[in-house]
């Protein structure tokens, strides 16, 4: 029979499943590396939001100015004709 008490084993038994300390610094360095990606992605993603909103200004704009360009030519081929004949 065993000589030990309860005690004793279950210090054991707890001993024997403990979890090393090197282990609590891998979860925690692991959290910090996700919570570095999130970071970052979140970054990345507001600077291409940014990205996509000054490429659609610039669309809107180069848009205008090519119908006041276009309604600049027809203007100009209406009056040729009228100059052409003074």
């Amino acid at each position: 029979m065993s000589d030990k008490t309860p005690l004793e084993r279950d210090i054991e038994r707890h001993e024997r499943f403990k979890v090393p300390a090197s282990m609590y610094i891998i979860v925690v360095l692991l959290l910090i590396c996700v919570a570095a990606v999130g970071v970052y992605t979140f970054t990345l993603q507001k600077s291409l939001l940014d990205k996509d909103s000054e490429i659609a200004m610039i669309k809107d704009e180069f848009r205008k100015e090519k119908s006041s360009l276009i309604e600049k030519i027809k203007q100009l081929e209406r009056d040729a004709p009228n100059k052409a004949s003074n």
